[in-house]
């Protein structure tokens, strides 16, 4: 079996929650998506830029680290604009469900995560059957 490609993007992704964000202006919310897009570059600049050609979907793990615990559906959400700057022409194609197969996040918690809140994606090579 083909290793899988592991991507950490660090911060916090819980001020991007719709429970956090319902009620920002809409620039607000456009800084908050911009800065966790460039989190996702910066972080797909440090793995080495990887870049997949399919077989397509691929399986997308994911673990979200930080100090509380985040509602199933929020940690979801919380994520859309870091996957948009991590997938979308980078790591694939796009980040439509015809490329990844994104399973529902863990979650790691604690207080060693205080201050060092990040998120781990693992992408498995070789298609979701592969």
């Amino acid at each position: 079996m083909t290793q899988p490609i592991r991507i950490t993007v660090l911060g916090d992704n819980a001020p991007m929650s719709p429970n956090n964000t319902r009620r920002l202006h809409w620039t607000q919310l456009h800084r908050l998506q911009d800065a966790a897009k460039r989190r996702a570059h910066t972080a797909w600049v440090i793995a080495g830029k990887p870049s997949l050609v399919g077989p397509w979907p691929v399986r997308v793990d994911i673990t979200i680290r930080r100090g509380r615990v985040m509602d199933r559906d929020g940690a979801f959400a919380s994520l859309k604009a870091v996957i948009d700057g991590l997938f979308k022409g980078r790591v694939t194609p796009d980040d439509s469900c015809a490329f990844l197969d994104l399973r529902m996040p863990t979650q790691e918690t604690g207080k060693r995560w205080i201050g060092r809140e990040e998120v781990e994606f693992v992408i498995w090579p070789g298609g979701v059957d592969g």
